[in-house]
């Protein structure tokens, strides 16, 4: 298989019917097909392979320590485990509402943790938003009760 029709070959010959391939990038892709047969003569084929833009969100997971606390009682939101499914290895961004009434209370920053105090004793749901290079977000949120 030449993957990118540019003459250099990216596999060895194989007797393997199926393969796969991972393209980085959308567009289309020129990819070239050499068989052999057993007396040794070759032929090759070219088709064109259309590839698309990845729409799966990044899945938003995270986790606050403690998991309640007082007015004095600073809480570590930790959004280390949010999973990017569309590019491993890309960078994202998480903007976080500490109350859960809509308003977010930070920008989209790539730091993956921060830190917290509630003024006022009530119960919270704080809501994180991550957001990859494609502009796909996605949504988690958890209970912090404040006594």
């Amino acid at each position: 298989w030449d993957w990118n029709s540019d003459g250099n070959w990216d596999t060895e010959f194989s007797y393997e019917k199926v393969t796969s391939h991972y393209f980085n990038t959308a567009g289309d892709y020129n990819v070239t097909l050499e068989v052999m047969d057993v007396d040794g003569w070759t032929t090759f084929t070219d088709k064109i392979v259309k590839v698309l833009q990845d729409t799966t969100p990044p899945l938003a997971a995270f986790y606050i320590t403690p998991t309640g606390g007082s007015t004095i009682t600073i809480f570590n939101f930790d959004a280390t485990n949010t999973i990017n499914q569309s590019s491993m290895g890309e960078d994202i961004k998480i903007r976080l509402d500490w109350e859960g009434d809509g308003i977010w209370d930070t920008g989209f920053r790539k730091d993956p943790k921060a830190y917290h105090r509630y003024i006022n004793s009530g119960t919270y749901i704080a809501t994180i938003e991550v957001q990859d290079s494609n502009n796909m977000k996605s949504l988690a949120t958890k209970t912090v009760v404040i006594n």
